[in-house]
């Protein structure tokens, strides 16, 4: 009788470890998935649509637009999160100065920046001259103040790209350091603290 008591005993351990197994591994799961992961899935295959069709493996361009996507909506769920203002407008600030900055390196407008902020304007003059052989060439027209001009603009363009790009990864990375705002210590670490 004691014998047949304890193979119950083990019997009803090792069911409801089948049991168990059941529900953890294979009902919990498959429940989890259709419940959570598979929307989820379909949300971000509609929210990042344009960035999917448009992802090549070959430029660091793409990569940039999914950050910039994702950075679009992470500051949406910052700006209505329940955070206090003090660290929270901080962070939204930094957030939509990164968007800014990788607009600017996808759009690659520096040039216009550059003539906005030179208050002059970029101006290419030429004429095709016809060679002999059937072919053409580009004959370029441009005063020399105007290429002068243009000089300038190339190079504060280059100048904005770089301090542009250091300024959008210091962003990201953060400096580690408390910053005061509004007489309140803030944390600054970067895109790691980039939460609600």
């Amino acid at each position: 009788m004691m014998k047949s008591m304890k193979i119950l005993k083990k019997l009803k351990t090792e069911i409801i470890d089948i049991f168990d197994y059941i529900r953890y591994r294979i009902i919990e799961p498959t429940y989890d998935f259709f419940r959570y992961n598979l929307p989820y899935l379909i949300k971000n295959i509609w929210y990042f649509r344009k960035e999917l069709y448009n992802f090549r493996s070959w430029d660091y361009s793409y990569n940039l637009q999914f950050l910039k996507r994702t950075l679009e909506r992470t500051l949406i769920c910052i700006e209505n999160g329940n955070e206090v203002d003090e660290s929270r407008l901080v962070k939204v600030n930094k957030i939509k100065r990164t968007i800014e900055l990788l607009d600017n390196k996808l759009s690659d407008n520096y040039m216009e920046q550059a003539e906005k902020i030179l208050n002059i304007k970029h101006k290419i003059s030429f004429h095709w001259n016809e060679l002999p052989n059937g072919n053409f060439e580009m004959i370029n027209d441009e005063s020399l103040e105007q290429q002068q001009i243009n000089m300038k603009i190339h190079e504060l363009s280059a100048k904005l790209e770089e301090e542009q790009w250091e300024e959008l990864w210091s962003i990201i990375k953060g400096s580690d350091e408390i910053v005061l705002v509004d007489n309140e210590e803030v944390y600054d670490t970067g895109i790691r603290g980039w939460w609600s």
